[in-house]
């Protein structure tokens, strides 16, 4: 995308925010970090100074679907599903490659880098292992275990550092 085009996607967007705002849309607030989440990724911003937008987003998104009556409050947020099925993902795949002995010192590794419990992952990636989890984490396990099956123990640590935003968001929006 050239920077003339992500300049007029940002105002055509912009514009957009602007509509629901002066119509009291409920997804104004999302619909304003999705387009600078969009523009920044556009223009060339790292997709790792992005995360923390994302995870806004996700926060809002969660806000939206409880107001809409299409989530319960107390059923995870999207952040947490995300975050802890990269990181229960990540647990399998540090043993399968062998960077890790074992699952508890692989989960004491990933709960560390990522900010996650060790006992509640223990208990959540066994969960998504039973298929006892929220469908979306499976499924985000299942698509990032594919993708940490092609890399090493450095790589996926690497990512589980990046899932800290996602962890460690202020709910009280």
């Amino acid at each position: 995308m050239t920077p003339e085009e992500a300049r007029k996607n940002l105002i055509a967007s912009l514009a957009e925010v602007r509509r629901r705002f002066e119509n009291d849309a409920p997804d104004w607030e999302y619909a304003l970090l999705n387009t600078f989440k969009k523009y920044a990724l556009a223009i060339g911003v790292d997709k790792e100074l992005v995360q923390s937008i994302q995870a806004l987003l996700h926060v809002y998104y969660d806000r939206l679907k409880v107001e809409q009556g299409e989530k319960r409050k107390n059923e995870k947020s999207v952040n947490l599903s995300l975050a802890w099925g990269y990181a229960s993902a990540a647990v399998t795949a540090l043993l399968e490659t062998g960077a890790f002995p074992t699952i508890p010192k692989a989960e004491r590794q990933v709960s560390q880098l990522s900010g996650i419990d060790s006992k509640k992952l223990h208990t959540f990636r066994l969960n998504i292992l039973r298929r006892k989890a929220p469908k979306d984490a499976v499924t985000v396990y299942e698509e990032a275990l594919a993708k940490f099956r092609t890399g090493d123990g450095n790589d996926i640590l690497a990512t589980v550092v990046n899932l800290r935003p996602f962890v460690k968001v202020t709910p009280s929006l």
